[in-house]
């Protein structure tokens, strides 16, 4: 068990390690397929055996993404274990936008939760410097400040299929 695994407890780096997965997923299809007016959401059954299955949520209109990606995330998913969505959209640093993955991922029971944004580049941006991937909590979720790098070890490591 890591030091992040173990400043975290089971469930949350189960969460983290989810969270990684989804990302895996989405640098996959970004890369293949793109982002234009869809999102990712995944969801993982079974407890010694995951199963996960990704859908493609898609729209209309690229406004709606959000929303779209946000009522599947809130929706009930029967015996999932964990559930989670990814969209593409930028977050803005020092006054500059880049583009980022923006994950939402959750317990089935939505116990727990958290929030990643990865940023990304491409030709727009690719002069600007580097940012490093972060985790955050809700603030009505009662996570000590320490967990949230650990999180981002666990959900990195297993982003690069390093469980």
């Amino acid at each position: 068990m890591s030091a992040a695994a173990r400043v975290l407890g089971p469930r949350l780096t189960e969460l983290a390690r989810f969270a990684g997965i989804q990302l895996r997923v989405a640098n996959e299809h970004l890369s293949t397929r793109g982002f234009v007016k869809t999102a990712l959401g995944t969801t993982v059954t079974g407890w010694w055996t995951p199963q996960y299955q990704t859908h493609v949520l898609q729209t209309d209109d690229s406004a709606f993404v959000e929303k779209m990606a946000m009522n599947w995330l809130m929706s009930g998913h029967g015996k999932s274990k964990f559930v989670g969505v990814v969209m593409n959209g930028w977050i803005e640093v020092g006054g500059k936008r880049h583009d980022a993955l923006i994950l939402r991922s959750r317990t089935a029971d939505q116990s727990l939760r958290m929030m990643a944004y990865t940023p990304y580049y491409n030709e727009s941006n690719k002069e600007e410097p580097w940012l490093p991937s972060s985790v955050e909590f809700p603030a009505d979720q009662a996570v000590p400040p320490e967990h949230n790098k650990a999180a981002l070890e666990v959900m990195l490591r297993s982003m690069l299929g390093k469980n």
